[in-house]
């Protein structure tokens, strides 16, 4: 048996057992989706394709014109009896098709994948995307539509297969971005959003402002304000262990490196207005707190299960 094939078993397993609501073991499951970034892949992907079909099974219920009232299956059910036929098939051939049936636009159906800060994760979209969540992201994803995402909290860097006739969309608060390239990055911020486009173009709020944001440009929102600039070569530098500040300001830091470490970062009142420039590793930092005094001009201190930034 192929290592592949053997993940996806697996996974099919899995896809099984986090069904039932009286599931215990999600300790185990977290076990095994950080083993192999291929794990989480093969398990979103045949949970989609599950929920598709559950779908599909429901809506291709005979009809009865004698009955006025509608019935709906029992969505758990469906989902199990559908996976049941998917595992049997696995058996003897490979699953055909279930990803590819076509789905009409309805209401969003959505489900969501977080990262603790200091973690990192891949969600592999079944339109051939792929989004990278920054730690402390919590990210919305839509199972009637693979291209559309909507970001909470944090950061998320996004590579898309671009398709002029159905365009990738993220929504951030209020804010609705329209890709229209390839490979951008996506973070929220408390007053607004941080776009960074690294390949391609996006749009910001097609049927307002219409701001494009090309190749090398990063747009900043703040409220009602937009700004569009040259943006650092420094775009998902995150996946690589590195962050890279250039006037920014000190929340905004303590922020960053909170997601980035999984430490605690807070700053002092009096360095509120402070803004820093340096470029830092981040499992050095999350190691040995008290350097970011070299690195980018502050003191951090140790108080109870934070680390306090502050003017030196």
């Amino acid at each position: 048996m192929s290592d592949d094939r053997e993940i996806d078993e697996i996974a099919m397993t899995w896809a099984l057992q986090t069904q039932d609501p009286e599931f215990e073991a999600w300790d185990s499951f977290t076990d095994w989706l950080e083993l192999d970034p291929r794990h989480g892949r093969a398990y979103d992907e045949i949970c989609f394709s599950i929920d598709r079909a559950a779908r599909l099974v429901g809506a291709a219920a005979p009809a009865n014109d004698d009955v006025q009232e509608s019935y709906s299956p029992p969505r758990r059910d469906t989902r199990r009896g559908v996976l049941a036929m998917v595992v049997a098939a696995s058996i003897g051939v490979a699953v055909i098709g279930l990803t590819m049936w076509p789905m009409s636009q309805t209401d969003r159906v959505l489900y969501s994948f977080a990262t603790k800060p200091g973690v990192v994760r891949t969600v592999n979209l079944p339109s051939g995307s792929v989004v990278q969540l920054a730690g402390g992201s919590t990210i919305n994803l839509d199972r009637n539509d693979p291209r559309f995402a909507r970001l909470d909290e944090g950061r998320a860097l996004f590579s898309v297969e671009h398709d002029p006739d159905a365009p990738f969309i993220v929504e951030v608060g209020d804010d609705r971005l329209q890709d229209i390239g390839t490979v951008f990055e996506i973070g929220k911020t408390p007053l607004g959003l941080d776009l960074r486009v690294s390949e391609g173009a996006v749009v910001l709020n097609p049927a307002a402002e219409a701001v494009d944001v090309r190749k090398g440009q990063r747009l900043v929102k703040k409220r009602d304000t937009i700004s569009v600039r040259r943006s650092l070569p420094n775009d998902g530098e995150w996946l690589s262990g590195q962050l890279t500040f250039r006037d920014t300001s000190l929340i905004t830091v303590a922020a960053r490196l909170s997601q980035a470490s999984g430490l605690d970062f807070t700053v002092d009142p009096s360095a509120r207005g402070q803004r820093v420039s340096g470029s830092v590793a981040i499992e050095p930092i999350a190691l040995h707190p008290e350097t970011l005094g070299l690195l980018l001009g502050v003191k951090a201190t140790k108080t109870g299960g934070s680390w306090r930034l502050s003017l030196p």
